[in-house]
């Protein structure tokens, strides 16, 4: 009977000896492969569409760079920070933006249409296709205007927007406005010249109150074309001038036409 126990207690310890010892080795796990592009896998439109409970995103879908002074983006009717997914009317394109909950930015708006330009441009906006051509990536951004038949590229370096606007070559005019009084916040003053060269427009635009801060900013721009303007004028706000080479007054803007033979493809580069 005295021997029954430590037989016991040693059988047992042989077996659990035995599991541990037959139980299989963990495999060395191997080290996570690292994504060669991780930019690659970004979606700028991302966030640019609004829910019933978080409201409004307010991300813009356009083309920046880290740290840049440029944010070469759409903007969208009655939208405080620019861009709405949800929405196809479509103003043009700014060079200012920022994810923001009041009316800021959207500075040195640009349209461009064949569509008559009209007594009241300042209103203007074209539909634009939401749709599997609009593409949204870092630094690149590309969009339709299914009524006109424009399509319309975007890059962005630190300081510069790089525009290539495609037109069709159907006998409509090319037109290309730039509202320079047409900030999302409203404008103070606003001012544009067209240069001597005729390929050439410098300006700038006043704005700010933020939130309500009662704070402002002035910015300058120069914008240069690859082509050269066929005719121009000046609009602000109230009336539309043929020919004028310059304006400066609160709710400034311009608007050119381009003949088709001058112009299928335009390329306006706009340092801010």
């Amino acid at each position: 009977m005295p021997l029954r126990r430590p037989l016991t207690a040693f059988v047992a310890a042989t077996l659990v000896f035995a599991m541990l010892a037959g139980a299989p080795v963990a495999a060395h796990a191997e080290e996570p492969a690292f994504v060669v592009n991780p930019a690659g896998h970004v979606d700028t439109l991302i966030g640019t569409g609004s829910s019933e409970t978080g409201g409004e995103i307010n991300n813009f879908p356009g083309a920046s760079v880290p740290f840049g002074m440029v944010q070469y983006s759409p903007d969208t009717t009655d939208t405080y920070a620019g861009y709405d997914h949800d929405n196809d009317q479509s103003t043009g394109f700014s060079m200012t933006h920022a994810s923001v909950g009041c009316n800021a930015f959207g500075d040195i708006p640009m349209l461009p249409t064949t569509t008559p330009i009209g007594e009241q441009p300042w209103w203007a906006w074209e539909r634009i296709a939401h749709d599997d051509t609009e593409i949204g990536t870092p630094g690149y951004y590309r969009v339709r205007f299914p009524d006109t038949g424009v399509t319309a590229e975007l890059t962005a370096t630190t300081r510069t927007g790089v525009g290539r606007f495609t037109y069709p070559r159907d006998g409509r005019p090319a037109l290309f406005h730039v509202r320079t009084g047409g900030s999302l916040a409203g404008n103070s003053a606003a001012s544009i010249r067209i240069g001597e060269d005729n390929t050439t427009i410098t300006g700038s635009a006043t704005t700010g109150d933020f939130c309500g801060k009662n704070n402002s900013y002035t910015v300058y721009f120069a914008m240069k074309f690859s082509r050269p303007f066929i005719s121009y004028g000046t609009f602000d706000g109230n009336s539309v001038f043929a020919g004028p080479a310059a304006r400066i007054r609160g709710g400034a803007g311009d608007g050119w036409s381009f003949r088709r033979a001058r112009c299928s493809r335009c390329t306006p580069r706009c340092p801010t």
